[in-house]
């Protein structure tokens, strides 16, 4: 037990550190965060980074995002929460550099960055629950249909938000 965290407090989030999946503990692990299998092998543990738009007090973020750190880390998973608007703050970058997938939730980001983590061989995925895109102007709907088309998947909440989002791209699944 860490001083100041009792066993029974609730899991707590915090941007840019890991999720302990040995308790409610938050720390940031290095780039080669390394695990020791039963027969002494050393295995690279899985590291995703999740760039959300709110705290997980707002509720798209809480839904599509911070519930799922648990399971990720369950299944042995480092899981790392951005949030969008320090997104590239050098710290932040560090972070998504080290990452082997990056999950978008409902934010543009540029097109360079985007061609980076492909060049890195890291997979981007991009989650959108609302339609977002009826708010856009012309010059950020274009940078919308570039960021569903730059990325490997594309993770929608509805049908209607699926078949829009397959205008730009064909790896597109409904996650309501």
């Amino acid at each position: 037990m860490v001083s100041g965290v009792r066993e029974s407090s609730p899991v707590k989030y915090s941007f840019q550190k890991a999720y302990n999946p040995g308790g409610n503990v938050y720390r940031k692990r290095s780039l080669r965060s390394l695990i020791r299998l039963p027969n002494n092998r050393v295995a690279q543990i899985m590291k995703g980074t999740i760039i959300v738009i709110g705290t997980e007090h707002t509720p798209s973020s809480r839904v599509r995002a911070y519930q799922y750190v648990p399971l990720f880390a369950a299944a042995g998973w480092e899981v790392q929460i951005i949030h969008a608007g320090a997104l590239y703050r050098p710290a932040s970058l560090r972070q998504l550099f080290s990452s082997k997938w990056i999950i978008i939730q409902k934010s543009l980001i540029s097109g360079l960055a985007i061609k980076i983590f492909r060049l890195l061989g890291i997979k981007i995925f991009y989650d959108f629950d609302d339609a977002i895109y009826l708010k856009y102007s012309d010059v950020q709907l274009k940078k919308f249909s570039h960021n569903l088309a730059g990325v490997d998947k594309v993770f929608a909440g509805n049908e209607v938000l699926a078949r829009y989002a397959r205008r730009s791209s064909a790896s597109v699944v409904i996650v309501p």
